[in-house]
């Protein structure tokens, strides 16, 4: 039998005797017994961080623990003198009082976390567990356990508070990156509209003039005007930017290289429209290779330029 249980099923004349005497000559072995216990009962409520009380089926309190002004904030007195849990917070009261009921009703341990300020003391909340004892099978006292819970409950705000912030900036950062999303893809299309608008005006206004200016010179320059009009060509599908946003350490010198080796053009042309040495374009080859990471590779530089 619970010790506890055993203790409070004596009839007080006989708790009144164990208490009294101070010889336990004086005790049959069942008496010690209960004396040890109601020893070791005491002790264990006294090192307890705990307010533990008792009550009857009436609510009147039949045991309040050494902590009731630590955890509570009255004295026993105090306590006795409240009908009802009346030291509880008025919002809290009532779900406390069925939990307290249906402990005893169901014979069932319930937990409940409340609010208390008595005296003017500062609002603490306190964790109470309701335990019904039983004797003869039906529950005749509840044990509470109360213990203050401010500092738990605190942090649990505090955490609430940053776990809120947290949301809500992850709210706006989504929005941020929406709205970011969204004003990439409306560059994307500005850009395309303004590419097409190039393309356009290239078509209409400038490609006629080189076609009349390539039927009327020498064919030594014909090549450079052909040059002229592939270079707009290509305005419109970036290459030259595509190279040199991509290779930065490529010079002015070796991205027009590459757009004349992009054509076709063979080194010797390359060097007659520059007006340099074929071996000089052969050097640019080369240094356009290793900046490529070309140089060891046996693939063809213009396929590659061709799929920029």
């Amino acid at each position: 039998m619970n010790t506890k249980t055993d203790l409070l099923n004596k009839p007080a004349n006989l708790k009144k005797k164990v208490n009294a005497s101070e010889n336990e000559s004086d005790l049959t072995p069942e008496l010690i017994q209960i004396k040890q216990n109601n020893l070791m009962f005491q002790s264990i409520i006294a090192n307890s961080p705990d307010l533990v009380t008792l009550q009857d089926l009436d609510g009147n309190f039949t045991y309040i623990g050494p902590r009731c002004e630590e955890i509570v904030g009255c004295t026993s007195d105090e306590l006795k003198a409240m009908q009802n849990l009346e030291y509880i917070n008025k919002i809290d009261r009532t779900e406390a009082i069925r939990i307290k009921e249906k402990a005893f009703s169901d014979g069932k341990i319930m937990s409940f976390e409340y609010r208390v300020q008595v005296n003017n003391r500062e609002e603490v909340w306190i964790h109470h567990t309701f335990s019904p004892l039983f004797r003869h099978g039906k529950p005749f006292r509840i044990q509470s356990n109360l213990r203050d819970i401010t500092i738990q409950k605190q942090y649990e705000e505090t955490l609430m508070e940053i776990d809120k912030e947290l949301t809500e900036s992850n709210v706006k950062l989504h929005n941020k990156n929406v709205a970011l999303e969204e004003l990439l893809i409306q560059v994307e299309i500005q850009k395309t509209k303004i590419n097409q608008q190039v393309q356009t005006n290239i078509n209409n206004l400038v490609r006629p003039l080189l076609d009349s200016l390539i039927v009327r010179v020498s064919s030594s320059n014909k090549a450079i005007l052909e040059l002229i009009k592939h270079n707009l060509e290509l305005i419109s599908s970036s290459f030259s930017q595509k190279v040199s946003s991509k290779y930065y350490s490529l010079s002015k010198r070796e991205i027009e290289i590459c757009n004349m080796i992009k054509q076709g053009l063979s080194s010797k042309e390359i060097a007659i429209i520059l007006n340099i040495a074929t071996a000089t374009v052969t050097t640019h080859r080369n240094k356009i290779r290793k900046k490529l990471g070309l140089l060891n590779s046996s693939t063809n530089l213009p396929a590659y330029l061709n799929s920029l």
